[in-house]
C-alpha cells in the first residue's frame, strides 16, 4: 500500500505508526520495520532519534519468530525513489505478545484446525544373537530388538492469526476437548465441525507463561 503524500506536505506531519523490526544489519547501519499491516520500511541509523539506546538495546526489538516477545518501535512512514522508508524511528517499551505476561489478553482469529498422530518405538542396538533379549522386547533385524510396543502420541492444534499485527501462533486443544467432551478421542465428524465452527472465528486467549489457552474453552463444545 502506498502513502498518499497529498494529505500530508513533509514527513514531520506524517501520523506516527507501530511496527518491530524484522531485520537489522549493524555494520551497515540499516534494516527493516515491518508494521501492523505487514508493511516493510527502510531505515537507516540515523534515522533513529536515541542512538545511544537503540546501539544498546536493539536485539530487543527485532522479531525473530513467531513466538516472538519483542518490543514495537515508532516511526513516520514517508516514500521516496526506492520505495518505503521510517522516518523519526523511536524506542517504545510496548512489548510484543509475551508469554511471561500473564494477566494480558489477546483477541486472535482463528486460522487452521490440524490433528495428527504419531507412533515412536524404542529401539535397543547392539545385542548379539546368542544373548538373552530385554524382558518384553520383540525381535528385529540385524541383531536389535524393539522395546515394547510403539506409543501413540495424538495433537490437535488450533492455528490462529493476530487481529491487529502480522504472524500467529498455535492452541493445543486436545486436552480441553477430551475433557469437555468426556472422551478418549475424537471423531472425523466432530473434528469437521469443529474446524467450521473455529475457522475465521473470533477468539479470546492469555498465556498461562508457557502455551496459549483460550479464555472461554466452551467454545470447543457442539
Amino acid at each position: 500500500m502506498r502513502l498518499d503524500k497529498t494529505k500530508f506536505q513533509s514527513p514531520e506531519k506524517s501520523p506516527l505508526m507501530q511496527g518491530v523490526i524484522s531485520k537489522y544489519f549493524d555494520e551497515q547501519g540499516y534494516g527493516f520495520i515491518k508494521d501492523e499491516k505487514g508493511q516493510d520500511y527502510f531505515f537507516h541509523f540515523n534515522n533513529v532519534l536515541d542512538k545511544i539506546e537503540f546501539r544498546a538495546r536493539v536485539q530487543d526489538y527485532i522479531y525473530s519468530d513467531l513466538k516472538s516477545c519483542c518490543y514495537f518501535v515508532q516511526f513516520r512512514p514517508w516514500q521516496n525513489a526506492k520505495g518505503n522508508i521510517a522516518l523519526d524511528v523511536m524506542l517504545s517499551e510496548e512489548r510484543l505478545f509475551d508469554h511471561s505476561e500473564k494477566q494480558c489478553l489477546y483477541m486472535v482469529q482463528g486460522a487452521k484446525l490440524e490433528y495428527k498422530i504419531s507412533e515412536i518405538s524404542f529401539i535397543e542396538s547392539g545385542i548379539k544373537k546368542r544373548q538373552a533379549a530385554p524382558l518384553g522386547a520383540t525381535a528385529g533385524g540385524n541383531g536389535t530388538y524393539r522395546i515394547g510396543y510403539p506409543e501413540t502420541y495424538r495433537f490437535l492444534s488450533l492455528y490462529f492469526k493476530w487481529n491487529k499485527f502480522m504472524g500467529g501462533g498455535k492452541i493445543e486443544l486436545l486436552e480441553p476437548v477430551l475433557r469437555l467432551k468426556g472422551r478418549k478421542k475424537v471423531t472425523k465428524k466432530f473434528l469437521r465441525q469443529l474446524e467450521a465452527r473455529l475457522k475465521d472465528a473470533e477468539l479470546e486467549i492469555f498465556s498461562d507463561g508457557q502455551e496459549w489457552q483460550l479464555v472461554a474453552p466452551s467454545v470447543l463444545t457442539l
